[in-house]
């Protein structure tokens, strides 16, 4: 699938639309830069073909897929991509390239590479991709589409070019078509473990617990799959089984065996085992959360690494009456502004006053560091006894 291209590179831009006439002259302008520029338009009934069509150098079709599928669209957009492109770089319409992209992808990309990876800002950064060469791929899925190679060889070059795309999603539009698409996938392809994952993912937005188990189990059948994917299969079953009143933990330490490495399992333990009382294990939890790297894929929740795993682990150090500990964790959790800063500064006031109470009444009864230590962890004359109905009432996770 090697190909080397010119010294000149021929960027091609596609994409397919449908009533996008509200982004249409920002994409325009983000594109200007591309050799070609095509869209595949599939049944607008708004502006959005006049609009593009009057931009005068854009190569606009027109087709009605029925029944829908977006690997089709894909494909057919595809074929309306000029021989002579070089390269195709897929941007839909609410996606925004940074300034000079086109500069930099002709600068960096190295002649033999057939796919290059693309920095996209979805809240987080993480490599797509997005650009690859004129021929050889075909667009294979009805949703959550990607571009294969048509001989099925996978062993072709990368190319990692520095530059980003920004996601400006269009929250009014629906995500109606997702779930059945993908329950026709899985009718259509029962044993591909993609196409189960996204499933299940889109039972867990719609709190269908029980489909989500059943995905679930699925998923783990399957002989394939990456392992951030079934630890996060793995969490939201457990998440389906709490809310059908089923046992949980061993489905948090599947997802702990499965990806050991990686801080998102860990935390949904520790949280897990707050909710039902094991301080210890969710504050140790909760540490080796913190403690690991932050490994950025498209299911990364960058939440867990910038205050959750600070804010169980306060809430878990506060239970075991270690008011130092806990307040340290709930200053880190509280950096981040997340939202749930009022509840977690409510808890560090709460401690703060403890440990004046604490400091006072060491005071007035003369004791020394040992004793001040020994009623740091729980004697009786501070109400520390009380610590667990306060933490009911303002720790809640």
């Amino acid at each position: 699938m090697k190909e080397t291209l010119p010294n000149k590179i021929k960027i091609a831009t596609y994409a397919i639309a449908k009533n996008e006439e509200k982004h249409i002259a920002r994409w325009l302008e983000a594109t200007r830069d591309s050799d070609y520029r095509v869209v595949l338009d599939t049944g607008s009934t708004d502006r959005t073909v006049e609009l593009l069509k009057a931009a005068g150098n854009v190569i606009v079709c027109e087709t009605i897929v029925s029944p829908w599928r977006f690997d089709v669209a894909r494909n057919q957009a595809l074929d309306c991509v000029p021989e002579d492109a070089d390269l195709c770089l897929v941007l839909d319409m609410d996606e925004l390239p940074e300034k000079h992209f086109y500069r930099k992808v002709r600068e960096q990309w190295v002649p033999g590479a057939v796919r290059g990876l693309i920095a996209i800002d979805t809240a987080f950064k993480w490599e797509v991709d997005r650009l690859h060469s004129r021929k050889g791929w075909v667009w294979k899925w009805p949703v959550h589409e990607a571009a294969v190679p048509i001989d099925g060889d996978m062993e072709y070059e990368f190319c990692h070019i520095k530059a980003t795309i920004t996601h400006k999603p269009d929250t009014t539009k629906s995500r109606s078509l997702y779930l059945p698409l993908l329950e026709a996938a899985v009718i259509e392809m029962p044993e591909d473990i993609r196409m189960w994952t996204y499933l299940c993912r889109e039972y867990y937005y719609e709190s269908n617990w029980t489909k989500v188990l059943e995905c679930a189990n699925k998923v783990l059948s399957l002989d394939d799959g990456l392992d951030s994917e079934l630890a996060t299969v793995c969490r939201w079953a457990a998440d389906a089984a709490r809310n059908l009143g089923q046992p949980t933990r061993d489905w948090f330490i599947k997802g702990i065996d499965l990806c050991p490495d990686q801080g998102e399992p860990w935390l949904g333990l520790a949280a897990d085992a707050l909710r039902r009382g094991d301080y210890e294990e969710a504050l140790s939890s909760a540490i080796e959360c913190i403690e690991k790297p932050v490994v950025v894929h498209y299911l990364h929740e960058p939440s867990v690494w910038r205050w959750k795993g600070y804010d169980v682990a306060a809430q878990a150090a506060f239970h075991l009456k270690m008011l130092d500990e806990a307040l340290v964790f709930a200053y880190e959790a509280s950096k981040a502004k997340g939202p749930e800063t009022e509840r977690i500064k409510r808890n560090i006031t709460m401690m703060e006053k403890m440990k004046r109470d604490l400091r006072a009444y060491t005071k007035s009864q003369n004791l020394g560091n040992r004793q001040e230590e020994k009623l740091r962890v729980g004697s009786d004359p501070l109400g520390l006894h009380q610590v667990r109905r306060i933490v009911e009432e303002t720790a809640k996770v």
